[in-house]
């Protein structure tokens, strides 16, 4: 039976109004109930799951049997919801109590699903919002218990013209196979997920075989059988960026309206707690970011620097930075106006995050067209790795495509985009002697010397800095 919200085939795309949806969790494990979680409707893509030792992992004692309302206000508030002046059905509690475990992504991997308004990354603590989402499904299952539940969510800088461009990924989970299911992606044309992430709209499927949008695959692949799903979208602003989904029944084996009631209201509460979480933490974030690009300024990149440099110290560790100069930047703003130059700035700010992926790594705009990175944890032909990848992209990257206010038409700016890059590996290229201060300026001075050594001899090169630099 599908949900009156959502019937069968009515699904479509809808880039204005879309975001995220959460496909049912194959998740952590209530113990005591038995079954292999969320065979929802998706076929896994992407990336594999992190280590179950890296993971976050809220455990609570929960009821196997639903609960009942816990007093007079709540039993009239579950009437309201299901439209009945009886109390609320369902069996006494059976005193037999399991541990329900709900496992999210480790904190540092939190940050790409909080890439939104514009291009910066709110500094929203990544502890405090996984803890969130673990509450969350814990509240989910309190109010209706399933087998599993989940929670995707989109990132904002990957999402595709289509759904089959677009991946919605896992970022917390419960069932028997949560921990396996954490940090992989599903495509969000595929399913019931699918269908709430393009709609926006809610879902209810009690018959899956008779279901035009259940994806079946899934199931089949972990030899798991879907017998019921209810899916809601969580919403940042006006926009769709996750979905929030339990499997599986328990006790009643079917959803119900009031199931489906109860659900939205979580996922409302979700959506404005993740606004006001981001918001509170906006103006700290507005002090780190360069408003043109959305990488750091250079104000917080000295920050970082410091922070790096020190813990490469204590853990004896390499740190290496990347000092990069845009070759003939200026020919773009001498043929185009500055409004061109400011437009293939942010463009290139875009190319550095989709090309240098490491979670560890800090990247900044220094000033002008001079970029840094740091790369903890490097040595130098890792770092070159790097370098070479962002030359690579810039090599394929045509700039000034798109429609500009400023601008009549499309540019097409035909001359080749390169950059002249130094790098520099502490403690490779200077000693761990002398104060923390002079160390960090130390190693940025030998990155920069380094690239312009790079621009002398042709631009378009990789040059590493000369050991021991000192001043």
């Amino acid at each position: 039976m599908v949900d009156r919200r959502r019937r069968a085939g009515a699904c479509g795309w809808s880039r204005g109004g879309g975001g995220g949806a959460a496909p049912g969790a194959r998740g952590g494990a209530l113990r005591a109930g038995p079954g292999r979680p969320l065979g929802d409707h998706y076929r896994s893509r992407g990336a594999a799951a992190p280590a179950a030792a890296g993971l976050l992992k809220g455990v609570v004692p929960v009821r196997v049997a639903p609960f009942r309302p816990r007093s007079r206000a709540r039993s009239r508030a579950s009437s309201r919801l299901s439209g009945s002046q009886s109390p609320c059905r369902g069996p006494r509690y059976t005193g037999e109590v399991g541990k329900l475990e709900v496992f999210s992504l480790p904190a540092d991997d939190l940050d790409p699903f909080l890439d939104r308004r514009r291009y910066s990354v709110f500094s929203l603590s990544q502890l405090q919002f996984s803890s969130f989402l673990t509450e969350i499904l814990i509240k989910a299952n309190d109010f209706v218990p399933s087998s599993a539940g989940s929670i995707l969510m989109d990132r904002p800088f990957e999402r595709g013209e289509t759904p089959a461009d677009t991946l919605l990924y896992f970022v917390a989970a419960f069932g028997p196979a949560a921990a396996d299911l954490l940090g992989q992606s599903l495509r969000a044309d595929r399913g019931v997920v699918g269908c709430v992430y393009r709609n926006g709209e809610s879902y209810l499927m009690n018959d899956p075989e008779a279901d035009p949008n259940f994806y079946s695959k899934f199931d089949e692949r972990h030899e798991f059988r879907t017998s019921c799903a209810i899916a809601v979208p969580i919403r940042i602003e006006r926009t769709v960026c996750g979905v929030l989904e339990l499997v599986n029944r328990q006790v009643d084996r079917i959803y119900t309206e009031r199931d489906l009631k109860l659900l939205e209201i979580f996922a409302r509460y979700t959506s404005v707690s993740i606004e006001n979480l981001l918001d509170a933490q906006r103006a700290n974030e507005m002090a780190r970011r360069d408003d043109l690009t959305g990488l750091h300024n250079d104000r917080f990149f000295h920050h970082r620097l410091t922070e790096d440099l020190i813990r490469a110290d204590v853990t004896h560790s390499n740190v290496a930075l990347i000092f990069l100069d845009l070759d003939n930047f200026k020919n773009v703003n001498d043929t185009h106006g500055h409004l061109a130059g400011s437009q293939v700035l942010k463009e290139f700010g875009y190319l550095l995050r989709q090309t240098v992926t490491t979670p560890s790594a800090t990247l900044a705009r220094y000033g002008g067209d001079e970029f840094v990175i740091i790369l903890p944890d490097h040595d130098v032909e890792r770092a070159q790795a790097v370098a070479a990848s962002i030359q690579a992209a810039l090599k394929s990257t045509a700039f000034l495509q798109g429609s500009f206010s400023w601008a009549e038409g499309p540019i097409y700016w035909r001359e080749p985009l390169t950059a002249s890059v130094g790098l520099a590996v502490y403690p490779i290229h200077l000693s761990r002697e002398g104060n923390i201060d002079l160390r960090k300026n130390l190693l940025l001075r030998a990155a920069d010397q380094a690239m312009y050594q790079a621009k002398a001899e042709g631009k378009n090169q990789i040059r590493v800095a000369v050991a021991e630099a000192r001043a």
